[in-house]
């Protein structure tokens, strides 16, 4: 069986990447507007990490909080960004995830996509990121879940382009 090199493989065209990005983004949109991300509270356990953000704003130097865990320190500085950028409040919180929980998918739709699938099915890779039940509900909390799958699956995006280019 021969093997395909890097550069054999059909490349999709900037319209194929924006289409697929669109459709993922246009279901995240939907399921906003279907369930809108709105309320000053906490939701699940995510008053642990939305207190140690306001802790550090207030007090100007991290130190987390006797619940929180060691991978909330990249998720905190996030957060913090969100929290000057807005205000302090669990919506800045909830929005600086929901960010996350876009930027995951679409960084599923494009490794999809680096992998050589299809636009439609690089599409639903993505969408299933989107509409994952435990994703859907801990995209609107500031709890770890969802930015570590984001996380992930951007690095996940940036090695298989650091395998494709050498």
């Amino acid at each position: 069986m021969e093997s395909v090199s890097a550069d054999a493989r059909p490349r999709h065209p900037f319209s194929h990447r924006m289409l697929a990005l669109g459709l993922v983004t246009v279901l995240w949109g939907l399921t906003l507007a279907l369930v809108p991300p709105t309320g000053e509270f906490p939701l699940n356990d995510d008053w642990v990490y939305a207190q140690a953000v306001k802790d550090w704003m207030e007090t100007g130097h991290y130190t987390g909080h006797l619940f929180s865990t060691a991978a909330f320190v990249g998720q905190a500085w996030w957060g913090r960004l969100f929290c000057e950028l807005f205000g302090f409040s669990f919506l800045s919180l909830r929005w600086s995830t929901l960010v996350l929980w876009l930027a995951g998918a679409w960084a599923t739709t494009l490794a999809a996509l680096g992998l050589s699938a299809r636009p439609r099915v690089a599409a639903l890779a993505g969408a299933l990121i989107i509409a994952n039940p435990l994703m859907m509900n801990l995209g609107y909390t500031f709890m770890t879940d969802v930015p570590f799958v984001s996380l992930m699956a951007i690095s996940g995006f940036f090695y298989l382009r650091a395998l494709e280019h050498p």
